[in-house]
C-alpha cells in the first residue's frame, strides 16, 4: 500500500504529487522482526519543528511506525 508512495517520492525528489500535505520518509526498525521497515508520514512545520501525528486515522492502536519507534528510538 506505501510502495507506491514511497517509489514516487524517491523518484521525484521528495515530492508527492497525489498527496496535499509535504511527505516524509521515516525509517525504523520493526519491533518484532528487527528489519528496517520505511512508511510515508504527511507532517506539518512548526517554526524550525516538524510535527508529525501518530494517530492512525483516529483509531484507537498506534499505527505499527509509532510502536516501532518507541522499541527503538534511535
Amino acid at each position: 500500500m506505501n510502495e507506491p508512495v514511497i517509489a514516487e517520492f524517491r523518484g521525484n525528489g521528495g515530492k508527492v504529487k497525489s498527496r496535499k500535505h509535504p511527505v516524509m520518509l521515516l525509517t525504523t526498525t520493526g519491533a518484532r522482526t528487527g528489519l528496517p521497515r520505511v512508511t510515508p508520514l504527511n507532517f506539518s512545520i512548526d517554526g524550525d519543528r516538524l510535527v508529525v501525528i501518530a494517530s492512525s486515522g483516529g483509531s484507537s492502536r498506534h499505527p505499527d511506525w509509532y510502536r516501532n519507534l518507541v522499541a527503538d528510538p534511535v
